[in-house]
């Protein structure tokens, strides 16, 4: 496993701290492609933890589509990875090979966070000892379909609620369009890449001036770069979307 320590410059400090404040914030911005009928049951209980199950998902697939970024398009990032001060980043070309994940593995790293951690988003102790209220819910079933101008979550986890002489079941689907521009970003990825690997050298200022979205990039050491994609057209509550993804050079 090869790791660098790294200092990195200013502006990629501004920059993951914006993200971490936006993330935070994201969750009363999101474009909410369709919702629950929250006021569905005759329970005011009920529908306000149908509510609460709604938004903790759509908190997750935020979380994920964000930490990604940082990681070079992954969840749970490669063994060879580079390592900065603030995050492990993927390498997108080693061995001038392109080692980008493809859409359809992205999709499955989203997929598999939400379906792992949408299971914390109900606490069936606690609502057991605090309103006698008996949970059952089987494993949730998320299906993420990445688009260029954004990403359409959806995720099955059917749910039944035992209050007393009643039972509630949450047999819906909840949807999500989240307006992060994932598409468009791989392939500007990929695009940056392959005119690596067809460079000598650096790949020429020019180039990438010409790229829609504002690319940064900060040299690790005379091996090694790491480029940020930041999209400004890629934002959740004002949050600008960046994926940052590590290049072998020379």
């Amino acid at each position: 496993m090869r790791k660098r320590k790294v200092k990195a410059q200013v502006t990629i400090i501004i920059i993951v701290a914006i993200v971490i404040v936006g993330v935070i914030l994201a969750i009363y911005a999101i474009n909410i492609k369709t919702s629950p009928k929250f006021n569905s049951y005759d329970d005011t209980q009920i529908n306000q933890i149908n509510k609460q199950i709604y938004y903790c998902i759509e908190q997750r697939a935020i979380d994920v589509i964000y930490l990604l970024g940082l990681q070079g398009g992954y969840v749970n990032i490669p063994d060879d990875y580079v390592t900065t001060d603030l995050s492990d980043v993927a390498y997108g070309l080693k061995d001038n090979q392109n080692k980008l994940p493809t859409v359809l593995e992205v999709e499955n790293e989203i997929s598999g966070y939400i379906d792992f951690s949408s299971t914390y988003c109900l606490d069936k102790d606690f609502l057991e000892e605090t309103y006698d209220i008996q949970t059952d819910f089987k494993d949730s079933e998320t299906r993420v379909k990445i688009k260029d101008n954004s990403v359409e979550i959806e995720v099955y986890m059917p749910v039944v609620l035992t209050k007393g002489e009643a039972t509630y079941e949450f047999d819906e689907k909840y949807n999500y369009e989240i307006p992060i521009r994932l598409g468009k970003i791989i392939n500007i990825a990929n695009q940056i890449i392959e005119k690596q690997k067809q460079s000598e050298d650096n790949i020429p200022l020019t180039y990438l001036s010409n790229i829609e979205t504002k690319i940064i990039f900060d040299y690790i050491d005379s091996e090694t770069i790491v480029y940020i994609i930041h999209d400004e057209e890629s934002k959740v509550d004002e949050t600008i979307y960046n994926f940052m993804f590590a290049l072998e050079i020379g």
